[in-house]
């Protein structure tokens, strides 16, 4: 029965690594320098374990962190462009990308540590596992074929979702038709403006919208008669009788009433 592998050993299995050759072209014209602005960019092949001596070798007295800062800009630009690109084309979130190995060469095969007497980069991008992760768990879990983790981990927003539609039971009107007052016209586009629908016998399309419209229809109070009678019609309708008062200066008013309609009796001889 095999030995399940420790973590030193999933953590190895786990690594891999790219390699690239930054290689400096001739100039255009004889009569001026060459530039690193003028270069070819070529991804290598070498084996894993190739690679891996080779980057034991670098470390025994180099390191990525120098080798960078004695870059020229437009190296530094190139370095710093080719370790995006890959950082954007992976697809698991769980492993990260960093630089091994940043070397300078002659034409030759000869090591350079000068940037401006330099002919040839060599570098190589190593992919790890992320310290937040258990090798061993990750290992097993690749070899079980488990399910990526999602590109936008917990806490992090996704993409957002579609638009939210319509509410049940929604019903969208003819695009050429409108309420207008409680009735149902059509766009002027489509028939003249003078035409009207009767909302009975168009209920069916408009539906619980017209009966909305209804509910709010402002309808005008009933009005009274008012009468234009003239003035003499109106003194004529007030005086039912009439009778002239003989008045003198002096004369009471009530007293000459009074006198009219009481009854004189004759008197006893």
């Amino acid at each position: 029965m095999s030995t399940p592998p420790d973590v030193a050993e999933c953590k190895s299995a786990l690594t891999s690594y790219r390699e690239w050759t930054v290689r400096l072209l001739d100039a255009v014209s004889a009569d001026k320098p060459r530039n690193w602005a003028r270069s070819m960019v070529t991804e290598e092949s070498s084996g894993h374990e190739t690679i891996e001596e080779h980057i034991k070798e670098y470390e025994d007295g180099n390191n990525v962190i120098d080798a960078k800062l004695g870059l020229s800009a437009v190296q530094n630009a190139q370095v710093t462009k080719i370790l995006e690109d890959i950082k954007l084309s992976e697809h698991d979130v769980r492993f990260e990308w960093c630089w091994a190995e940043i070397s300078l060469y002659s034409d030759g095969g000869t090591y350079s540590q000068l940037a401006t007497s330099a002919d040839i980069m060599y570098l190589v991008a190593k992919r790890t596992l992320k310290p937040t992760y258990h090798p061993q768990d990750i290992y097993h879990a690749l070899l079980r074929g488990q399910a990526l983790p999602p590109r936008h981990p917990a806490g992090f927003p996704g993409p957002p979702g579609p638009p939210p539609g319509p509410p049940p039971g929604w019903r969208p009107l003819p695009p050429d038709l409108r309420v207008v007052h409680g009735k149902l016209k059509k766009s002027y586009s489509s028939i003249d403006s003078d035409t009207d629908f009767n909302t009975d016998s168009t209920s069916s399309i408009v539906g619980p919208l017209q009966q909305k419209v209804n509910r709010f229809k402002c309808r005008s109070p009933a009005r009274r008669p008012v009468n234009y009678s003239s003035d003499s019609d109106s003194d004529a309708q007030d005086d039912a009788l009439k009778f002239d008062l003989d008045l003198k200066k002096g004369d009471s008013i009530v007293q000459k009433l009074l006198d009219r309609w009481t009854v004189n009796e004759p008197a006893n001889d």
